[in-house]
């Protein structure tokens, strides 16, 4: 189908000329297949080939994320911290994801909000964040509820806070797992 076709043309211009784009939206489609390790591969390698663009710094990072591997997400965030200009839009999407990470959830919010105010460049981006912020918003309305229905019941045994914390990070997993597909499609547009 559609999918075999663009990875057949990504293969081919790859054999032509080895573009980070072209190998980063081939790592993409492996992405879209959920061969992950192959995806992780490939947007390693486009961030060799051109370590200066920040999409793949955050894709990698998404990518190690959503496969639970959150050390390695959170290395793959320094590149991109340090290299995009604190009024990109990456940079706050990259320090939202660190926010994530760090169990940090209104520094996370914070930063989406930014990064969907200076993006200017990329709509789909944009789109893609503005939905991640709809999410975080309605999960955090949701916890500020569950602990006002906490503090209004009688007292039981309190939850060790490292439990509270991989609760709520498990939630917050559950919808970060669709915006790999809705960030391939966003990197269609974006500049190289």
């Amino acid at each position: 189908g559609e999918r075999a076709l663009a990875m057949s043309l990504f293969k081919r211009s790859i054999a032509l000329e080895k573009s980070p784009k072209a190998v980063f939206l081939l790592a993409m489609e492996y992405a879209e297949l959920m061969m992950y390790d192959r995806a992780i591969e490939g947007v390693e390698e486009a961030i060799r080939l051109a370590p200066e663009f920040s999409g793949p710094h955050y894709t990698l990072s998404l990518l190690l994320y959503n496969q639970g591997r959150y050390e390695e997400a959170r290395a793959a965030l320094r590149p991109l911290v340090e290299l995009a200009s604190h009024s990109d839009y990456y940079y706050h999407y990259g320090v939202a994801l660190k926010a994530v990470l760090d169990h940090d959830l209104p520094k996370a919010r914070k930063h989406l909000e930014q990064g969907i105010a200076v993006n200017d460049q990329n709509p789909a981006v944009a789109k893609t964040m503005v939905g991640m912020l709809e999410q975080l918003n309605t999960y955090l309305a949701e916890t500020d509820a569950a602990k006002a229905a906490i503090a209004n019941s009688p007292p039981k045994e309190d939850l060790d806070d490292k439990i509270r914390k991989q609760i709520d990070l498990a939630k917050y997993r559950e919808f970060m797992g669709g915006e790999l597909a809705k960030l391939r499609a966003a990197t269609l547009n974006e500049a190289w």
